[in-house]
């Protein structure tokens, strides 16, 4: 290749600065941030309010098809994240915890668990924008849900997804597609012959995914503490009529009509967005 007959790089110098440097030395600061930040949320805001299910009335929301591939996403981004974050820092924080011949060996592991689960993480990704983008249009409503602070426990009306959720999708698109597309170039070098490119590659990678899993924290608060209710629809595929109501009452006056008993519950075809406020 091109730099085949370069004994040494200034380029290679500059990527080991960054990443033994600024790479290395804020990130574990950001992502203890971004935990302490959603702690110190829950502190202060005691929670989500914790809605009951006394009409003993549930909504579907999500098909079967969407949880399956939300929880495959999901579970492929923390094994790629605690992979990642392995190699990325593993000689400064696990040698030390393993050894040299420990780390050795689960190196290894991660690496081939970051390649492999890659490529399927890839798949996902892009299942992921084909199913639900329609889903995240953004519109009026989400601007004043955001601008009205619905993310801090306000609650405004919202369609089948608020402004706060929609914003994550495309935070999830956006990092996806730039994480994913800089693994694929790192994973078949000899497509992209170029050094320099491969360690711009690298850092691009290693910073927008530490962004994006600091991101997630407050993805996986909002859908436990932050909104007790919120997991039932993407572990059941429906929801108590009393969380649809209070959380979404622009998609709940569309749906109201596929309203099931708490006895018959089961996870139905999430119901298809109709020409509403909420859905534009």
């Amino acid at each position: 290749g091109p730099s085949a007959n370069v004994v040494m790089s200034s380029s290679g110098e500059t990527f080991r600065q960054i990443r033994n440097g600024p790479l290395s030395t804020y990130s574990p600061w950001y992502l203890a941030f971004m935990i302490g930040a959603v702690g110190l949320f829950f502190i202060i805001s005691g929670g989500g309010e914790k809605l009951g299910n006394e009409s003993g009335k549930r909504v579907p929301r999500w098909s079967r098809f969407d949880i399956v591939l939300h929880w495959y996403v999901a579970i492929l981004f923390l094994a790629l994240a605690v992979t990642g974050l392995s190699l990325l820092f593993g000689r400064a924080v696990l040698i030390p915890i393993m050894g040299p011949e420990g780390f050795a060996a689960w190196a290894y592991a991660a690496k081939n668990i970051h390649n492999y689960g890659g490529a399927f993480f890839v798949i996902g990704v892009v299942l992921m924008i084909l199913a639900w983008t329609r889903y995240n249009i953004p519109n009026a409503v989400d601007v004043k849900w955001l601008l009205k602070g619905g993310a801090f426990g306000k609650h405004l009306p919202a369609g089948r997804m608020n402004g706060g959720e929609k914003a994550w999708f495309w935070v999830n698109v956006g990092a996806g597609l730039i994480v994913c597309a800089t693994g694929i170039m790192m994973i078949w070098p000899q497509f992209f012959e170029n050094r320099e490119l491969f360690q711009i590659n690298l850092i691009v990678h290693a910073i927008v995914a530490i962004l994006w899993l600091g991101a997630s924290f407050g993805h996986m608060y909002m859908a436990t503490l932050g909104a007790p209710g919120s997991m039932d629809a993407m572990t059941k595929g429906h929801v108590a009529k009393e969380w649809a109501e209070v959380h979404h009452d622009l998609w709940y006056e569309e749906v109201k009509d596929q309203e099931f008993d708490a006895e018959d519950a089961k996870p139905s075809s999430a119901p298809e967005p109709k020409g509403s406020p909420s859905a534009a």
